[in-house]
């Protein structure tokens, strides 16, 4: 029985499985989705953007993707104003 896979959408973050094949080695990483390749309802393949890289991957298949979660609560901003009262 198979299993229905997660659908993202544009601007999602997800992690990239990394690839190691024979003459492939794809590291993988934290990434955004950058568009959404529908070819019919079954036929799903989204275009990547990394974030800790310059770096850009098109066609991956849901099965290589999963949702990105943050361990944490990103870190407060502080304005240039505050940063001179201190």
């Amino acid at each position: 029985m198979a299993t229905k896979q997660e659908q993202y959408q544009v601007r999602d973050v997800v992690n990239v499985e990394r690839c190691k094949l024979p003459n492939i080695n794809i590291e993988g990483g934290v990434a955004r989705i950058k568009k959404v390749n529908s070819a019919g309802t079954a036929n799903v393949t989204y275009d990547v953007s990394y974030i800790t890289c310059p770096k850009v991957e098109k066609g991956l298949l849901p099965s290589q993707l999963t949702r990105y979660i943050m361990d944490k609560e990103a870190p407060k901003r502080v304005s240039d104003t505050e940063i001179f009262h201190l």
